[in-house]
């Protein structure tokens, strides 16, 4: 059956199936070519320019189609939106096939974290343990007014008492023992107060960075069809 009583200007979508395919009669594909005298039966009312024999046929290559409010002006475009007001005039056109993202387009935010000892309910409560390591021999000095005696066990011995071996140095009663072998002293503090870390982080990224300053598709899944309109009787 043939598409027949069917008015002049009428879009419709065709199922091509290969390229340059002839559309059916009284139809031309809509890709914004302009049709002369004889090539449309388009009153002078709706040719370019409202007078005159040439008719502007709609490019609606590669665009989806979008419900115009036939009160506004001819041509004009589509605001953003979703209500009625930001629908296009006859003709409008709008809408991108791909968007880059800019930094503008980024909601103001930042970036929070914690970090943490893996100790307590807060991750607070631990302790640092360190050492203090000997290298090789050395010697203790005291003027406390003890003498010390050369043999460890007789460190500290007030030498007016007792008999013990003799005291390394008389006198000031300063003395010095002698050099002791290497060892290594240890040092573990208390634990410390329960507390945590914060952490902040900030991006520096700009244009460049948001998805590698590419544009990505926002069209939903489609099948190209063409679009073919009514221009002759």
């Amino acid at each position: 059956m043939g598409l027949i009583a069917v008015a002049l200007g009428r879009a419709i979508p065709w199922y091509a199936t290969q390229a340059n395919e002839t559309p059916p009669s009284g139809y031309v594909y809509a890709q914004g070519q302009v049709l002369h005298a004889g090539e449309h039966d388009f009153p002078a009312s709706q040719c370019i320019g409202g007078a005159g024999t040439d008719y502007q046929v709609a490019d609606l290559r590669n665009k989806f189609v979008l419900g115009a409010d036939i009160t506004k002006a001819a041509g004009l475009a589509a605001a953003l939106g979703d209500t009625n007001a930001s629908a296009p005039g006859p003709m409008g056109a709008g809408g991108l096939n791909g968007f880059t993202i800019a930094t503008a387009n980024l909601p103001v935010h930042s970036h929070t974290g914690s970090l943490s000892s893996g100790l307590g309910a807060d991750s607070g409560d631990h302790a640092h343990g360190w050492s203090i390591s000997g290298h090789g021999a050395h010697s203790h000095s005291d003027d406390s007014g003890f003498a010390f005696a050369t043999a460890a066990s007789n460190w500290g011995q007030n030498t007016t008492s007792g008999t013990y071996a003799t005291p390394v140095t008389v006198g000031d009663r300063a003395g010095t023992t002698a050099s002791d072998p290497g060892h290594s002293h240890s040092l573990a503090p208390g634990a410390d107060d329960s507390h945590a870390h914060t952490m902040s982080i900030s991006s520096s990224g700009g244009v460049g960075d948001v998805l590698g300053g590419n544009p990505y598709d926002q069209r939903p899944r489609f099948c190209a069809v063409v679009w073919i309109v009514k221009v002759k009787w």
